[in-house]
């Protein structure tokens, strides 16, 4: 489907929806159903795995905070620093480009870890807290041999 005809039929999906109208999308476009699904239903092998709103799929993936911080530029050192001195806080740092991408325990500890890298004279240009895609959580859910037959499904599709 072209981009316009794309939008427009989001947008029937969503006016019909609103009016209270239930709608079925049986989708592999996952960033389209986070778009304009209310409730979402994840299947695995012709079963319904989870069902609910994005926030819920969200707070039943998440257990951790993902962050991700811009600086100067990429510093496996720093990454490697701070999986040891703040282990307590963070599950995992990984360096790539010019990013730091740390999963945290809980929010409460952005602060102690903004702390931390401002102790060690990193200069810090931005920082986001990441939530969950659909497809984060759809991916984490399902085993390997279905990740590398979707992966190969979307890599046909991208073409």
């Amino acid at each position: 489907m072209d981009p316009e005809s794309a939008v427009e039929v989001q947008q029937l999906i969503k006016e019909l929806s609103q009016e209270g109208m239930t709608i079925f999308l049986t989708s592999h476009n996952l960033v389209e159903v986070e778009r304009i699904c209310d409730r979402i239903a994840i299947m695995e092998n012709g079963i319904i795995s989870k069902i609910g709103s994005m926030e819920e799929l969200r707070a039943l993936h998440q257990r951790t905070i993902r962050l991700s911080i811009k600086i100067k530029k990429e510093d496996s050192f720093i990454a490697h620093s701070m999986k040891n001195h703040l282990v307590d806080h963070v599950s995992d740092v990984q360096a790539k480009d010019q990013y730091l991408y740390c999963y945290l325990y809980n929010e409460a500890d952005i602060p102690k870890l903004i702390h931390y890298l401002s102790g060690q004279n990193i200069d810090i240009y931005e920082v986001k807290t990441e939530k969950a895609t659909l497809e984060d959580i759809f991916f984490d859910r399902a085993s390997g041999d279905e990740i590398d037959m979707i992966k190969t499904c979307f890599l046909h599709f991208m073409d």
